[in-house]
């Protein structure tokens, strides 16, 4: 299980994890210290992070999965590798409308990306 902070967004700022399956996250309407909202990771719609090289971003959504696979996972590497630090900011969009943005180690993002687009 790999731990990231929610920075703002539609959860409650606060520590989240990631495993396989699922993201946990703070419920807003419970507030502080509420058992944590279970979000499988087939609900993610795109993770998205800033693009140092060009100042926009790099969108990486479910729509792009099968023939761009390789591409995607490309972008992310270099995104990821490129950014300073050992940490990354990056937003996750649910298929719901909800979204949060969040801060982790590099390989929980390499680990949420890899729960919603599988090798």
């Amino acid at each position: 299980m790999a731990m990231f902070t929610v920075l703002s967004g539609s959860f409650l700022k606060g520590p989240g994890q990631v495993t396989a399956k699922q993201l946990r996250v703070s419920d807003p309407a419970k507030g502080p210290g509420a058992p944590a909202i279970r979000v499988p990771t087939s609900q993610i719609a795109s993770v998205e992070l800033p693009n140092p090289n060009d100042r926009t971003t790099t969108l990486i959504t479910s729509t792009m999965v099968g023939a761009l696979t390789l591409g995607i996972s490309g972008a992310i590497s270099n995104a990821v590798l490129a950014s300073q630090g050992g940490e990354v900011t990056f937003t996750v969009h649910l298929a719901d409308g909800r979204w949060f943005r969040a801060r982790a180690p590099r390989a929980t993002l390499e680990q949420i990306v890899r729960a919603v687009h599988p090798a």
